[in-house]
């Protein structure tokens, strides 16, 4: 009985495998696949900026379509053209699920306003806690 708990207790373990720092974001391969998104604050999120994030995305995902989970502690302003992209069905092709962690009110009402407005292309959901995002990540597909 000792040897499987020792067995759980270690496959629950994730470890940072990579991170990459971009000017918006630090991007990072998560032993479970997951790719984490910590974003830092950023007085506008460009265009150019989330093109880039994709592009570091995309050679980085262990698998075709990914997990991505969003870390918005701090404050961004996406333009229109930001959410439209992110929101797009061509993102499909790499994210095949996104949990948003988010813990203010005005990234709350940011992030609600892309979801009702941009209707992303595939399951998104906001969650206020790392533990409950990475579960539906996991349960989503």
């Amino acid at each position: 009985m000792k040897k499987l708990f020792a067995e759980t207790l270690k496959s629950a373990i994730v470890i940072n495998l990579k991170t990459i720092s971009h000017l918006t974001c630090d991007i990072i391969l998560r032993s479970d696949h997951i790719i984490k998104i910590e974003f830092k604050e950023v007085e506008e999120l460009k265009l150019d900026h989330v093109i880039d994030i994709f592009n570091i995305i995309q050679p980085l995902a262990p698998v075709k379509k990914c997990l991505i989970l969003i870390s918005l502690a701090n404050y961004i302003n996406p333009s229109v053209e930001v959410r439209e992209f992110w929101a797009a069905k061509e993102r499909n092709e790499i994210s095949l699920a996104e949990a948003i962690l988010i813990n203010n009110l005005p990234m709350t009402l940011i992030v609600n306003f892309y979801l009702n407005i941009n209707k992303p292309q595939r399951p998104t959901k906001i969650f206020k806690n790392e533990t409950d995002a990475i579960d539906w990540l996991k349960h989503v597909t």
